[in-house]
């Protein structure tokens, strides 16, 4: 497997996003594309199988709406309107047609327990019939081991943060096993999506010495952005500090 090498540059979190362009739509991706950024995405399954671009379980926050995600088929999704503005829900496939390798890729997987590998494997599909530049991740351990398994050639990450940190999340048992090194051997993670604020830590430097890039999310200050850059090789950003970003010498 050859590592990444272009994850050393800022990548924006859930696309260049704000006042009128919400998170994750083709909006958000075009804006980063224009100010030069690598691009941050989450992926979940539609009730058809299909792999969509959209962070959270339900359509509440985005959408003012009850549904799961997983209960409304790609097509009920995308005539969605979220949060106000004329950009819906899209098929992965879609955005990176739309993306056609203009930026690089980070897509976390948000698996659904319920359809163990379903995720995986439909977003396997798509990402192995795309040209450009695409890399997955995620905080599920087994997500990775598959990935590893039956598509090595799609570089992969775990996403990982400290058990310690007192977050809602963190004591899931599959976010704990991430964090150790043992298994992020096991997974032969090509990279790291690291909680900033739980860097500098063991694990990223053990990455970095052996040629393994590390992501750092989600950095919105300036401290944040000053310890990603002596830690980590791509700072996955949102906010102002996207200000700060632009006036360095780049790529980070």
């Amino acid at each position: 497997m050859t590592r990444p090498g272009w994850m050393a540059q800022a990548f924006a979190h859930r696309g260049l996003h704000g006042p009128g362009i919400p998170e994750n739509t083709l909006a958000a991706f075009e804006a980063a594309i224009a100010a030069g950024y690598g691009i941050e995405m989450d992926v979940r399954l539609s009730a058809n199988g299909t792999p969509m671009v959209f962070h959270d379980s339900t359509l509440e926050r985005l959408a003012g709406r009850s549904e799961r995600v997983a209960a409304l088929t790609a097509e009920e999704l995308s005539r969605i309107p979220l949060a106000g503005s004329g950009e819906t829900i899209q098929p992965l496939a879609r955005v990176l047609e739309v993306i056609a390798d203009r930026a690089p890729v980070l897509i976390e997987l948000k698996p659904d327990d319920a359809l163990p590998h379903a995720l995986e494997g439909a977003v396997g599909s798509v990402v192995s019939a795309y040209a450009g530049r695409a890399a997955v991740m995620s905080w599920n351990v087994p997500s990775m081991v598959w990935m590893r398994r039956f598509l090595p050639a799609i570089p992969r990450g775990l996403v990982v943060t400290s058990f310690l940190g007192g977050l809602s999340f963190s004591h899931h048992p599959l976010l704990l096993a991430a964090t150790l090194l043992p298994i992020i051997r096991w997974v032969d993670a090509d990279f790291l999506a690291h909680d900033i604020r739980h860097l500098p830590s063991r694990r990223s430097a053990w990455m970095r010495r052996h040629g393994r890039p590390v992501a750092t999310w989600t950095v919105r200050t300036r401290d944040q952005l000053a310890r990603a850059t002596e830690y980590a090789d791509a700072p996955v950003f949102e906010g102002p500090v996207e200000r700060l970003i632009a006036l360095t010498d780049t790529p980070l």
